[in-house]
């Protein structure tokens, strides 16, 4: 989900700040999209539910969900505020034991034409902290298709500090079956913040370097800000977001 908020979710807050620490069933995000090279901005929201109440308490917030194994289902819309583009998007990712699947599908509309996207994963988690996946994803306006190998893993350190690093690999069916690569590592100072760095290109002559710095910091355990800001060569872009947990 690449566009989410400007003052979409701050009603929310008055009622977040009187709540308490512990477990949360309903996360939802708004946010704002700002697009250097494009002279753009996009607004985005998000809601996800999970199945059983998350206790985020004694991990990394931001990572509860994935440690503590939590099936989900989850929808969003985004819209750019000059380009003529809307995006909507269901999904969810399903724990059973070990095993992963995540499954999502984006319906996208460029001024009258629709893309219907389709993304599947599978995976295997050898340890808590740890997944194992392969993706499928499906371009339909574009007609193309990445198979993906992804890695996924969050260790803690000394005290309440910890890390998340992620990696992927994956190998598109165009002309020059072009190879895409992205990583990225967040250290979390304690459970309530994490700074992070990403970086992501691929082997396509015409490919710009993408360098992502990441911030997150839960102001209260049920409230949390997000400042992303990705850089390429002629593209830069920033995201703000919200999050509020129920």
């Amino acid at each position: 989900m690449k566009h989410v908020i400007r003052g979409v979710g701050f009603g929310m807050v008055a009622a977040l700040t009187c709540a308490s620490a512990g477990a949360y069933q309903v996360e939802a995000t708004g946010a704002y999209f700002d697009f250097d090279d494009a002279d753009d901005s996009a607004l985005g929201v998000m809601a996800e539910y999970h199945f059983a109440p998350v206790d985020d308490n004694g991990v990394p917030r931001a990572e509860a969900g994935f440690l503590r194994r939590s099936s989900n289902i989850g929808a969003f819309y985004s819209t750019f505020d000059e380009a003529d583009v809307d995006m909507i998007g269901f999904g969810g990712e399903f724990y059973i034991q070990d095993f992963y699947a995540a499954a999502g599908l984006t319906r996208t509309d460029f001024a009258g034409t629709e893309s219907d996207d389709l993304l599947v994963e599978v995976g295997f988690l050898p340890m808590d902290g740890v997944l194992l996946s392969v993706s499928y994803a499906d371009a339909d306006l574009a007609d193309l298709s990445t198979i993906s190998l992804n890695g996924k893993m969050v260790r803690p350190l000394s005290g309440e500090s910890a890390v998340n690093v992620e990696a992927s690999v994956g190998q598109t069916d165009d002309v020059d079956d072009t190879i895409s690569y992205l990583l990225r590592g967040d250290f979390f100072v304690n459970n309530d913040l994490s700074l992070g760095l990403s970086y992501a290109d691929t082997d396509a002559d015409a490919s710009e370097e993408d360098i992502g710095l990441h911030a997150r910091m839960f102001v209260i355990p049920t409230l949390s800000v997000q400042i992303d800001y990705q850089m390429q060569e002629f593209n830069d872009r920033f995201v703000l977001g919200v999050t509020g947990r129920f």
